[in-house]
């Protein structure tokens, strides 16, 4: 089973770009769109059902620490500021 998924957001919801998602064949560099996060790209392709709730595991450590991150940053500006 191949299965394409967004690197961006990991929905399977990406496929070969129209002129509405920015996409012009010839010109652009890029055939897919992700319908969920307007990322245009290259799908990344997975071949089975474990690889890719893997990746999907791995994305959400990554936004959670991005989010840990952000709020840690903005303690540090709020402190900086008093």
């Amino acid at each position: 089973m191949k299965i394409d998924a967004c690197p961006k957001c990991g929905s399977k919801n990406i496929h070969v770009g129209t002129m509405d998602s920015g996409v012009t064949y010839g010109i652009t560099s890029w055939d897919y769109a992700c319908k969920d996060c307007d990322y245009t790209g290259m799908p990344l392709i997975f071949y089975s059902e474990k690889e890719y709730k893997q990746f999907l595991k791995g994305l959400l450590k990554e936004v959670q620490f991005r989010l840990k991150k952000d709020e840690d940053d903005k303690k540090i500006d709020f402190k900086s500021k008093t």
